[in-house]
């Protein structure tokens, strides 16, 4: 468990451990937050497999070897863990700090068009009514 420690019982990992894994090869990175989010900044080789998803389906992820799992700040990351723990699946590897961790880092990320997420909706929602009030 060379550069990996343990929160609780789960194995984590900071981004720039994940980061120097991508470059060194082929790593299962599993990004489980919704789709909105993953569109606006994702890591580039990520699998999307939204929390809600795995919930119902623990299969949709690799029961070989370790995953990396990647959500905005580790709270879905480390509930996805518990998951696949609890059935079986996989090595699951909490990346700390998150998406937000990876940004902060400077690190590159990919944006895809997608639709606008629920909490800028709100926001924009909210701005209108002031506006016309």
């Amino acid at each position: 468990m060379k550069g990996k420690w343990k929160m609780g019982n789960l194995r984590t990992c900071s981004v720039e451990e994940l980061r120097t894994k991508i470059e060194d090869g082929d790593v299962s990175l599993v990004d489980v937050r919704e789709y909105p989010e993953y569109a606006a900044a994702n890591i580039e080789g990520a699998t999307l497999v939204p929390l809600e998803t795995l919930r119902k389906n623990p299969n949709l992820v690799s029961k070989a070897g370790e995953v990396y799992l990647i959500c905005r700040s580790g709270r879905r990351a480390e509930e996805a863990a518990r998951l696949l723990c609890e059935c079986g699946s996989a090595e699951p590897i909490v990346v700390v700090g998150g998406i937000e961790a990876w940004k902060e880092a400077g690190y590159p990320v990919k944006t895809e068009k997608g639709p606008i997420a629920l909490e800028r909706q709100v926001r924009i929602a909210a701005g209108a009514l002031v506006l016309t009030g």
